[in-house]
C-alpha cells in the first residue's frame, strides 16, 4: 500500500472512460490516485484490498453517475469512506436524479458538475483545490 496521501477514485466500471478522465485531470494537477483495477494485483481480491485503501486515503473522490448508484461496489466503497470520516468529493457530468440512499449517503455533500473531465474545463482548478484541502485536512 503506498506511503503518499492519495486520493481513493470511486466508479462504476460502466463508466471507466469517464474515471480515467478524472484519475488523468488529478494527476496532472499533482494528486496521487488510487483507482481500481489498477492497483489491484492479478489474483488478490477487490474486498481484501479495497477497504484499507479506502481507510488510508486522504480524500475519497466519487464519479456520481445513475451506473455507480446501481453498481454492487460504490455504495459499499461510500458508506466505508462515510464510516472513516474521509472527505467526500462527488463529482458527476450531469445532473442526475439520486436514488433515496444516494441522496442520504450525500446530504451534506457538495457535488459539484463538470462536464468535461479535463484540464480545459473552468471548474478543473476549483475541483483540483477542492481535492488538494480536503488532503490535507481543511
Amino acid at each position: 500500500m503506498r506511503k503518499i496521501k492519495y486520493v481513493f477514485l470511486s466508479y462504476s466500471s460502466a463508466n471507466a472512460q469517464d474515471a480515467e478522465a478524472l484519475k488523468a485531470l488529478m494527476e496532472k494537477g499533482g494528486i496521487s490516485v488510487w483507482m481500481a483495477p489498477h492497483e489491484i494485483s492479478f489474483g488478490e481480491s477487490f474486498a481484501d484490498i479495497i477497504p484499507p485503501a479506502i481507510e488510508k486515503c486522504a480524500c475519497f473522490v466519487l464519479l456520481l453517475t445513475e451506473e455507480a448508484q446501481r453498481s454492487s461496489w460504490v455504495p459499499k466503497e461510500l458508506d466505508q469512506a462515510i464510516h472513516l470520516q474521509k472527505p467526500i468529493i462527488p463529482v458527476q457530468r450531469k445532473e442526475i436524479p439520486l436514488t433515496n440512499a444516494f441522496q442520504f449517503s450525500l446530504i451534506d455533500c457538495q457535488i459539484l458538475t463538470m462536464q468535461t473531465l479535463d484540464i480545459t474545463n473552468p471548474q478543473a482548478p476549483y475541483f483540483l483545490t477542492a481535492v488538494k484541502s480536503a488532503m490535507a485536512g481543511k
